[in-house]
């Protein structure tokens, strides 16, 4: 399965129990009913499909706003093969560069 807007949309609606269209881009999904479970739930099905996320990543601000970028890679840096190694820096935190 591929992440897309829609998929998202629907494993959050399906959780919440509301139908797609019900769940607006900028609503606070904690105030819907999410929870931690859920958001784990959530979670492990879109790591499933590929996501590589944290959970603090979607719980620092539970809105589809701040999710689909994150979730379907609009806002993780690429370099221009798509593929990015972490190194260690000197004395400072680990910084990635490209291949």
């Amino acid at each position: 399965m591929r992440l897309t807007e829609e998929v998202v949309r629907a494993d959050v609606a399906e959780l919440l129990h509301l139908l797609p269209e019900e769940v607006r881009d900028a609503d606070d999904l904690f105030e819907f009913g999410l929870d931690s479970i859920r958001l784990a739930t959530l979670l492990e099905r879109w790591r499933g499909a590929g996501a590589e996320i944290g959970f603090a990543d979607l719980a620092e601000r539970a809105t589809l706003d701040h999710w689909l970028p994150l979730l379907l890679d609009e806002g993780r840096p690429v370099d221009t093969e798509g593929v990015l190694h972490r190194v260690s820096g000197r004395g400072d935190e680990p910084r990635l560069t490209a291949a």
